[in-house]
């Protein structure tokens, strides 16, 4: 993908705000689904496991998931970001045709 998207003329700055968009935006979503089953299952979890636990997540708590969601995703979209991004497709072609 990232060699057509060279070839069509994306920049990359585009590409690295593509892609780490894309993971953050990834993130983002599987932590609101995992609260989502966190919230819907954890009745069930604590009748198997006879405990009580709650979640409850509030003002530091949010914040905090949103921090360690958006540092996740700038570490798994660092990689197709920064070289991925660099790649150069005219050169590779270049190369293998020598």
């Amino acid at each position: 993908m990232v060699g057509i998207k060279k070839t069509m003329g994306a920049g990359r700055s585009s590409l690295v705000v593509q892609y780490f968009g894309e993971s953050i935006l990834m993130s983002m979503l599987s932590m609101i689904v995992a609260g989502i089953l966190v919230y819907v299952l954890l009745p069930e979890y604590n009748i198997i496991t006879g405990k009580h636990l709650v979640f409850n997540p509030a003002g530091r708590q949010l914040l905090w998931m949103a921090a360690i969601t958006a540092v996740t995703g700038l570490l798994a979209g660092s990689y197709p970001a920064l070289y991925l991004s660099g790649f150069q497709p005219g050169r590779s072609i270049k190369r293998s045709t020598q």
